[in-house]
């Protein structure tokens, strides 16, 4: 609570676990980019255990699937496909922006470190990620 300034009522919370979780608590970025950020994050790791990156290994239960190989196979083509539609839409966001959308995502959502000027990116990130998902709220 004293380290990063939270409520005893917002340090309870599972988002005060994470950069992205608490700048949501404090109301730097909404909950549905909030959403669609921790869903981007979660598949960038789906799609390192897929591929077998050295850190998935530290992971219980990451790389292969004991089993049926034609399932494993199938399941890492689809992790894979996603984790790069989903890269391929910050892309082409970054393609008419100024900032770095993907050192924000980098820093901030993976990495989890806390860079103040790079809120106004990650914002922009979420953004692009909410229209891919199709997270919208509006009917």
């Amino acid at each position: 609570m004293r380290l990063f300034a939270l409520s005893s009522e917002d340090a309870s919370q599972p988002e005060a676990n994470s950069v992205i979780g608490r700048l949501k608590l404090s109301g730097e970025i909404s909950h549905d980019q909030y959403e669609a950020l921790d869903r981007f994050i979660c598949s960038h790791q789906s799609y390192m255990k897929a591929i077998q990156a050295p850190d998935s290994l530290k992971v219980p239960g990451a790389g292969s699937r004991v089993g049926d190989e034609e399932a494993d196979i199938e399941w890492r083509l689809s992790v894979e496909r996603k984790y790069k539609d989903a890269r391929r839409a910050i892309r082409d966001a970054q393609n008419y922006c100024n900032g770095n959308l993907y050192a924000a995502i980098d820093y901030i959502g993976f990495r989890n470190e806390f860079h103040g000027h790079m809120i106004g990116d990650l914002r922009l990130v979420g953004n692009v990620l909410i229209r891919h998902y199709g997270l919208t709220r509006d009917a």
